[in-house]
């Protein structure tokens, strides 16, 4: 698994954008990765704990698609899917959120046995609530942010069922 962008969360919350841009060798995709990180930035430099890893543009396992963002939390995985476009959130977005935070629960062996957890990320839409629900494997329905509360949702997370520290050179092996 090769994702374009594997930096723990401090170092990322901490480095200016460019630097991180250039690491990216597909030039279409900058402009949504430069949207990407500046909200990412912004949300998580909340985190009381930086502690953690953060992988932009990950391959979904047994999958020919990316998800956008992987954030390896005090031993959870968030998977991210940003959507910069809509101003609503897309129940078929959410929809493949959710299908991706499976392929890795199922697929992907570092991640079967830790709580997984999708969300989609709306900055247009208006902020709203919804209920937790968690699978029996540990992967929570697909929650629904503007970025304005991910910093929160994560922190919420990882106090209800923290785990052991996740190592992003263990988790990128297939």
């Amino acid at each position: 698994m090769s994702p374009q962008l594997s930096i723990p969360l401090f170092d990322f919350c901490h480095t200016p954008n460019t630097p991180l841009l250039t690491q990216d060798s597909a030039n279409s995709t900058v402009a949504k990765h430069s949207q990407d990180i500046e909200l990412l930035k912004t949300s998580l430099n909340e985190l009381p704990h930086l502690a953690g890893h953060l992988f932009l543009s990950v391959p979904v396992p047994n999958s020919s698609e990316n998800v956008d963002c992987v954030v390896l939390y005090r031993g959870l995985i968030f998977v991210l899917s940003i959507d910069h476009v809509s101003h609503d959130y897309d129940c078929a977005k959410a929809d493949q959120v959710h299908h991706f935070a499976r392929q890795f629960k199922e697929q992907h062996q570092p991640s079967r046995d830790k709580f997984i957890i999708p969300v989609l990320v709306t900055p247009k839409a208006q902020p709203q609530a919804s209920p937790i629900h968690v699978s029996e494997d540990l992967v929570a329905n697909t929650l629904c942010d503007t970025g304005e509360h991910l910093a929160a949702l994560l922190e919420h997370f990882s106090n209800q069922y923290k785990d052991d520290e996740i190592l992003a050179e263990a988790w990128l092996k297939t």
